[in-house]
């Protein structure tokens, strides 16, 4: 997709290679320099890609389910702005991946991948943020909750996670190339986990009232959603 103020409705979107394929292919790529590319059953499988310039996106109501990664892949680094409502997203490491400004609320997360569910990039700007509100998380046994490669900016309020997530905090990738100037910037509130809450998700947002965190706090006078 390469295209601006789009809004996607009432949708079901499913890349079924994951779930379908015995195992991974080997493929013929002219493109590639050996000539030949191996095609993963748990690698990236898009269900939904935005590619610069695409801004200005609205989502809502929709399914996207894929098994390996990157299943919602919003990727303007720049100018990105995406607003998802009452969807469902499923699929393996990082599915749900935007990069600028995010904002989630009542969508339901499905994980099929022990490193991560959620990934963000903002590293174009110091206010990008990611923001999930009122949002549920489930998956294969010993799920991560999300990590990061570059600058990012979590928040999560009022958040529900599975018994089964594993015990690990939204982390950042120690291997990645690019080095993190502004530091850790995970914020939770009010989320809880069945069976028990673990100590890193407790509450830590102190800079900003929750109750002012929504639409108009993430995406300001760029973009007015009503």
């Amino acid at each position: 997709m390469k295209a601006n103020d789009i809004m996607l409705e009432n949708l079901t979107v499913i890349n079924d290679y994951g779930f379908s394929a015995k195992g991974d292919s080997l493929v013929k790529c002219t493109n590639d320099t050996t000539r030949q590319k191996m095609i993963r059953k748990d690698g990236h499988q898009f269900v939904l890609r935005a590619m610069p310039p695409t801004t200005r996106l609205i989502v809502k109501n929709c399914t996207f389910r894929a098994l390996g990664g990157d299943t919602v892949s919003p990727w303007d680094t720049a100018n990105g702005m995406y607003y998802f409502k009452d969807c469902t997203m499923e699929g393996g490491v990082d599915f749900y991946c935007p990069r600028g400004w995010a904002y989630a609320e009542n969508c339901r997360f499905i994980c099929h991948s022990k490193n991560a569910a959620i990934w963000h990039d903002g590293s174009q700007s110091q206010d990008c943020k990611t923001v999930l509100k009122n949002c549920t998380f489930e998956g294969d046994n010993g799920f991560k909750l999300g990590r990061y490669h570059k600058e990012a900016q979590f928040y999560l309020l009022n958040c529900t996670f599975a018994k089964n997530m594993a015990d690990a905090a939204i982390y950042w990738v120690a291997t990645a190339s690019t080095p993190i100037l502004w530091g850790e910037r995970v914020y939770y509130y009010n989320c809880h986990r069945k069976g028990g809450d673990f100590e890193w998700h407790k509450n830590n947002l102190k800079h900003v009232n929750p109750k002012k965190i929504n639409v108009d706090w993430v995406f300001g006078k760029r973009w007015r959603i009503r």
